[in-house]
């Protein structure tokens, strides 16, 4: 498709109940609009738990830490995790709240690795330093 030859309309992405003004909106919020899937109900329910108590952790969220042995390529780990994004469109997805007030399951055409590098070695306590720097990611 031309980029400049206009947005997408109803037709073209999956959550039938959109109107265009909706989908103008969304656009608007999310460059490089891909698609937007309509909730399934247990979305949903875990969208409104995790707004219901906004000030107590999400339970929904997982955080992994991965400790790796040797020299690790980290320009290339980064890539890898591009790459994963780029195959896997459920990866780009995002729930965003519309003006009014419903929720849409967006998807964004392509996104940016979130990514940053930490170096710890030199702590004196390698462990600690480690566990802090998880603990600030939560």
């Amino acid at each position: 498709t031309d980029p400049g030859a206009g947005g997408l309309t109803p037709t073209d992405v999956a959550d039938p109940a959109l109107t265009q003004a909706e989908l103008e909106e969304l656009e608007a919020e999310t460059p490089g609009l891909e698609d937007v899937l309509p909730l399934a109900p247990l979305q949903r329910g875990m969208i409104f738990h995790s707004v219901y108590d906004d000030a107590g952790p999400d339970v929904y969220t997982a955080q992994l830490v991965f400790e790796f042995e040797g020299d690790v390529d980290g320009a290339r780990l980064r890539e890898a995790a591009s790459v994963l994004l780029r195959r896997h469109a459920n990866l780009r997805a995002a729930f965003v709240q519309r003006k009014s007030g419903e929720w849409s399951q967006v998807v964004a055409r392509s996104v940016t690795v979130p990514w940053r590098d930490e170096d710890v070695s030199g702590a004196g306590d390698v462990e600690a330093a480690a566990a802090k720097l998880v603990e600030a990611d939560r």
